[in-house]
């Protein structure tokens, strides 16, 4: 018979994103000021800011898949706050632009709302 061996057992999949959770919620932005700014340029803020910031030195990875009405017409944002955990400057940043916040295992996805199924 084979023994077990624990050396060989994977951590659960979701440890990655509860530690990415926790990252963002422990990343405080000192200031976020944006008037009518282009996500792109809030996104690419807070993801160096999110470096400067975090206590492993790495930055947060962000990545935005945008719905294609947004090609012709991208979102602006304004942001006005002071001393706000990354987590919840996301957040904003998403219900701010009609988007969702997922948490991913190596980075943050801000994405289009899944529409309701339609009943039939």
């Amino acid at each position: 018979k084979k023994k077990f061996e624990s050396s060989k057992i994977v951590p659960f999949q979701a440890d990655k994103k509860i530690e990415l959770a926790e990252k963002l919620r422990k990343i405080i932005i000192d200031k976020i000021e944006f008037e009518e700014a282009k996500l792109k340029t809030v996104v690419t803020y807070l993801s160096l800011k999110s470096k400067e910031k975090s206590p492993d030195g790495h930055k947060v990875n962000i990545l935005v898949i945008l719905p294609r009405e947004f090609k012709k017409n991208p979102p602006v944002i304004t942001l006005n706050m002071e001393n706000i955990p990354l987590y919840d400057a996301l957040k904003y940043v998403a219900m701010g632009t009609g988007l969702e916040m997922h948490i991913d295992d190596y980075a943050v996805i801000l994405k289009p709302k899944k529409k309701p199924e339609k009943k039939k």
